[in-house]
């Protein structure tokens, strides 16, 4: 009897818990209180190829399962913790109109914005799915395929055998590497991730990296620091593609005449500016400022009247004589300045009418006398044009990575912690590489003639006259992290090839047109040593001796103690030159036949007025009415949104 009780009792108990079990069939009472139970989980609905397979992933996940893969590579459960605790802060970061309620199991929410799942919780593990997905394919193709070459590239790997056997220098060397390799810079990133995560834990509130790991992502330490790396590295190899996936200016154009109608809306005018600001001494009379004036108009007419006068030449003087100590080391460049954001009188010269390309002028501010080259200019209808037409090839070759590596998912075996309810949590902009001053080469590169024999430099073939043009592309790619490969420099400048060789003018006159100084030309060598002691590359042209048997252009890149580090664009010289097996040469090497060194100003990665990569709170007299942001950070911030936002 007391069975048959205690049977009913519990039966009664359960069918309490369910709707329409046990309960009557009458309408309340009107004093009757609603019902505050929790809303049941969204049922599976049996899909096990989708995210809908589970009504809840809810439980306590062990890190080492593996749940899904991507060709050899497998994902577990501890990394796609991370991911999904760090795709939901993404979300949550984003105040997205107040859904889901955080406060609440996710599996519990419908979710609002993607009508193929049911829940929030779904929609979040697709999301952690695709960029796990899209990273690994990145990491894949990064080692299949690698960076592509040109099509004028042709190394004879006959000659690399017989003379590039244990050289240093082919660590640097053009696509030398059949996969991809994250350069210096990547590299140290990486290999101090730990240290990265170490301090990001401090900063959250955690002791340790361990402690942030379980107690902040319900996962391991060796599973964070996975998740860390293979995000970073995914994100490393599409920054390394850019240079050939960002479209020519003539798809570019051809994009936005299809397409004008979609950005007529947007009408604001930028302008890309050099200037050079003259200023007389503080206090000084009137007449002071017409002398101010007077040696504006002299310098530029002097300009004017120069042989090649042009962007490039004018960059040069801003280098050198501007008082704008924010923008002389990048030739007095603004770029992209909008409409509205620069002194008034600066304004209304840069953003009249009728100006043109190519246009200059003398404007007079209260910071000085401002001598100004108008470069050109687009509407804010274009400049979208072309952030949209690059975000779409990036997001492009990201798709082809997915598409030729699939990803399997096995998600009845998916467990789930319950994603974090505050907004103090680790992110993806935490973990990622900052891409500040992005510096494709963080190394000059080394780039050889041979690889590229019969190209045309002039009325010559690169492998005999392109000592000098190779030289260049060296040192251009270097200077501005920009892929200018020999053949690219020999269709600019061609002219400059003689049957002599190459003019060594190419050396002054060439660098300002592509963003960086020659700061001077010496003969002296103790000149040329000191500007490599304190940092300056150098270009040596070499007459008949160590280096050649005729004449000779060489990069001298770095000196420390044990000798001085050249890039050599012979091939042959590395097996005929013996210290090219340390890429360690002795300073005699360099003197003993050289007839001139060209020392280049260092190279700039940052703006001074860029709110992102420089300090213009330290620039009080500004032509800038409002925030700037340079080209470079510009570049760097639509790749790194268009990879955050998989």
């Amino acid at each position: 009897m007391k069975k048959t009780l205690c049977f009913l009792l519990c039966f009664l108990l359960v069918a309490s818990l369910f709707p329409g079990c046990g309960k009557s069939d009458q309408p309340p009472q009107e004093d009757a209180v609603e019902s505050t139970a929790a809303p049941v989980y969204t049922a599976p609905d049996g899909n096990s190829s989708d995210a809908t397979c589970k009504g809840s992933y809810l439980g306590t996940p062990d890190a080492n399962q593996v749940v899904a893969s991507c060709s050899s590579r497998k994902l577990t459960q501890g990394v796609l913790q991370v991911l999904y605790d760090l795709e939901v802060q993404k979300y949550q970061a984003s105040d997205s109109d107040g859904e889901p309620d955080f406060s609440m199991p996710l599996a519990q929410q419908q979710c609002s914005i993607d009508s193929s799942v049911n829940t929030w919780q779904q929609y979040f593990l697709r999301e952690v799915l695709n960029a796990w997905h899209t990273a690994q394919a990145l990491v894949l193709v990064s080692q299949e395929r690698g960076i592509p070459a040109e099509e004028a590239f042709k190394p004879d790997p006959k000659k690399y055998e017989d003379c590039l056997v244990d050289i240093p220098a082919t660590k640097y060397l053009y696509r030398y590497q059949q996969s991809y390799t994250p350069n210096s810079m990547h590299q140290a990133f990486l290999g101090n991730l730990e240290n990265t995560l170490s301090d990001l834990a401090s900063e959250y509130g955690y002791p340790s990296i361990d402690a942030l790991a379980v107690d902040g992502l319900r996962t391991t330490k060796a599973a964070l620091l996975d998740a860390a790396s293979l995000y970073n590295t995914g994100y490393m190899y599409l920054t390394t593609m850019e240079d050939s996936l960002v479209p020519t200016e003539e798809e570019y154009q051809a994009f936005y005449e299809e397409n004008k109608a979609s950005y007529s809306g947007q009408t604001g005018t930028y302008a890309d500016i050099h200037q050079i600001l003259l200023t007389p001494v503080p206090g000084a009379s009137e007449a002071s400022w017409g002398k101010c004036m007077e040696t504006a108009e002299k310098m530029l007419s002097q300009w004017a009247g120069k042989y090649r006068a042009g962007e490039g030449s004018f960059s040069q003087l801003a280098y050198e004589t501007s008082a704008d100590k924010a923008s002389s080391p990048l030739g007095g460049l603004y770029w992209h300045v909008a409409q509205g954001t620069l002194l008034p009188e600066l304004d209304q010269w840069v953003f009249s009418p009728e100006r043109a390309a190519g246009d200059t002028g003398i404007v007079r501010t209260s910071l000085g006398i401002h001598i100004l080259y108008y470069a050109g200019g687009n509407t804010e209808g274009y400049q979208q044009s072309r952030d949209d037409m690059t975000r779409k090839r990036l997001e492009g070759f990201m798709e082809s990575c997915r598409k030729k590596h699939p990803m399997t998912v096995s998600y009845p075996d998916i467990v789930l912690a319950e994603a974090p309810t505050g907004k103090n949590t680790l992110s993806y902009n935490d973990i990622l590489y900052p891409d500040i001053a992005h510096e494709r080469f963080p190394e000059v590169p080394l780039y050889l003639q041979q690889d590229y024999g019969e190209y045309r430099y002039g009325n010559y073939p690169l492998r005999t006259y392109g000592c000098g043009i190779t030289s260049l592309a060296m040192l251009s790619s270097y200077m501005t992290d920009t892929e200018l490969t020999p053949p690219i420099m020999c269709d600019r400048y061609g002219s400059y090839c003689s049957n002599w060789g190459t003019d060594y003018m190419i050396f002054r006159y060439e660098p300002p047109t592509m963003g960086y100084f020659l700061r001077d030309q010496v003969f002296d060598p103790d000149v040329a040593y000191q500007a490599l002691e304190d940092g300056y590359i150098v270009v040596s042209c070499q007459q008949k001796g160590y280096w050649t048997k005729t004449g000779h252009y060489i990069v001298i890149e770095k000196m420390d103690e044990d000798g001085v580090q050249v890039r050599d664009s012979n091939i042959y010289n590395y097996k005929r030159i013996p210290a090219h097996k340390t890429d360690r040469h002795s300073w005699n090497s360099i003197t003993s036949a050289s007839v001139s060194y060209w020392i280049f100003e260092k190279k700039q990665v940052r703006s001074p007025m860029c709110s992102r990569c420089g300090n213009p709170e330290d620039y009080s007299n500004s032509i800038l009415q409002s925030d700037y942001q340079c080209k470079r950070c510009a570049a760097a911030l639509l790749r790194r949104n268009c990879y955050l936002d998989l």
